[in-house]
């Protein structure tokens, strides 16, 4: 299921790739931050450009697991990495750290692939696979070609406490003045999203930002979502869009 809230409402998208108004747009970067399944989003991304026949990009630019799929490069090499689009229409591309993931490539073969003029998508920061986070210091770490900020929260986090489901939850606790053991409801969501040192913290100029509300898979996170949504429609977001199975 895709949303995208318009109007007031939410009206079904036949494509992530459409809700994110991407159909037209040419040398995008885009950069994918926070939490509740960006890895899972870049992949369906990904594969809706394939289904376009439109070669896509997909790196890191902090830490991402390793999968045993042809499509991994893990060397600085132009010429597999072309051999790999050719055939599967997509390429990971980066180098193994000594924990045995992928971290980002080398600068220069990055922006060799780049020049490509293809979509590269970048996870830019981490989560421990939790549904929501406040970031570091350090993070995100965005690439200074980022055209496209797209910042993903879990509504399975509704309704638990920031220490069981938020991923460095003492500085979401500082952002939204709870304790840890308080619950998350809707309206901490739209902070974090809107928050200058949540959602929004180091946000390059010029680029598009989008928020996703996924894994709303019910009618009551669906309902949720919506009042998210309505929350934040006067603050600088270009697109917000709801996903999750259809409920």
């Amino acid at each position: 299921m895709i949303k995208e809230y318009c109007k007031d409402d939410c009206f079904k998208q036949s494509s992530l790739r459409k809700a994110l108004g991407l159909v037209e747009k040419r040398n995008q970067v885009i950069s994918f931050i926070g939490a509740g399944g960006k890895t899972t989003t870049m992949k369906r991304l990904a594969q809706e450009y394939n289904d376009q026949k439109i070669p896509v990009i997909v790196t890191t630019t902090t830490h991402l697991k390793i999968e045993d799929y042809p499509w991994f490069l893990l060397e600085a090499s132009e010429e597999k990495a072309m051999e790999i689009l050719s055939k599967y229409g997509k390429v990971w591309i980066g180098e193994v750290t000594k924990e045995g993931k992928m971290q980002r490539p080398k600068e220069e073969f990055l922006n060799q692939m780049m020049e490509k003029g293809y979509p590269v998508l970048i996870e830019a920061d981490g989560s421990r696979r939790l549904p929501i986070k406040a970031p570091a210091e350090h993070e995100p770490v965005y690439h200074k070609k980022t055209t496209h900020v797209v910042n993903l929260y879990g509504m399975d986090c509704i309704g638990k406490t920031l220490e069981e489901v938020c991923f460095r939850a003492e500085r979401a606790a500082d952002i939204l003045k709870k304790s840890m053991r308080d619950i998350i409801e809707p309206g901490d969501i739209a902070k974090l999203m809107l928050h200058e040192r949540g959602g929004k913290k180091d946000l390059p100029e010029q680029v598009t930002y989008s928020v996703i509300l996924n894994k709303t898979d019910t009618k009551e996170l669906e309902r949720q979502a919506l009042k998210i949504c309505k929350q934040v429609k006067e603050n600088r977001i270009d697109n917000i869009i709801i996903t999750g199975i259809e409920s």
